[in-house]
């Protein structure tokens, strides 16, 4: 059955609405985070911004806990999960939990790099070619750049806003950090999947996205929603659940294992 037969995919990708920078220290941690900015108790991903403002690195034994609570939430069958954008079996979810918590804890031990949002570029027009889904699938840089500062701004800032700005040592100003956490990153490839399944701004070439973009950098980097001016009337998402259909159980597995790669999971 296709897992997206009961709900529609653009109610997870909400009004593109950059409400302004938020300021965060490098050292911090989504637990740290939560009492600098409030959690929307009424927000669409308020599970998700809950279970990252409870992570507790003070013991080994809370930090498996805790960053094992949101790791169950983003790679369950809730609906804004990342197990909705290729079914998992469960014997590929437990292999890969340890390694994916563990990851994740070093990342704000300060003792694992992260991943880049190159790595999650590349992760996701990986799966387009293996998919052997059409060029307009496939996604630009600056898309994903974009989907992040939504999140930060709007959807996520807690969880996806820890560790957002960085300051630049030479300058003392504050930059885009383009390091994320494991977990970050998978939100990050969920949300460009939606994006690219459920906003027509978004179903283009990135040769077209980038003509777009230009033209509309004002809407893009301040407020306002996408005014729908730029869209390719052939885009038909059902081609991607086909593709995904039409994989075998081998197909699926190795598909995975391939994306997980992007996010240090081996």
């Amino acid at each position: 059955m296709n897992p997206y037969s009961s709900w529609r995919i653009n109610r997870f990708i909400p009004i593109f609405v950059l409400a302004g920078s938020l300021l965060f220290a490098q050292g911090d941690t989504p637990a740290t985070m939560a009492s600098k900015v409030k959690i929307d108790p009424h927000g669409l991903f308020v599970e998700m911004e809950t279970r990252a403002a409870a992570i507790d690195l003070s013991t080994p034994q809370n930090a498996q806990q805790t960053v094992g609570n949101l790791f169950d939430h983003i790679f369950s069958k809730d609906p804004s999960s990342f197990a909705q954008i290729i079914p998992v079996t469960p014997n590929a979810l437990a292999s890969m939990r340890t390694q994916f918590i563990n990851n994740e804890i070093a990342y704000w031990q300060n003792t694992n790099p992260g991943v880049t949002e190159q790595n999650v570029l590349d992760a996701f027009n990986n799966a387009v070619t293996t998919l052997s889904l059409p060029r307009k699938y496939l996604a630009a840089q600056s898309q994903v750049k974009h989907l992040r500062r939504v999140a930060v701004s709007y959807s996520n800032p807690v969880f996806m806003g820890t560790r957002y700005h960085i300051p630049d040592p030479t300058t003392g100003k504050r930059s885009i950090n383009p390091v994320m956490s494991p977990l970050q990153a998978v939100v990050l490839f969920h949300f460009l999947v939606n994006a690219k399944l459920g906003v027509k701004e978004f179903q283009v070439t990135p040769e077209e996205w980038e003509t777009f973009a230009k033209a509309h950098v004002v809407e893009l980097t301040q407020s306002g929603p996408m005014n729908g001016s730029f869209v390719d009337p052939n885009f038909s998402a059902s081609e991607f659940y086909t593709a995904v259909a039409q994989l075998s159980d081998t197909a699926q597995t190795q598909l995975w294992l391939s994306t997980l790669k992007y996010f240090g999971v081996n």
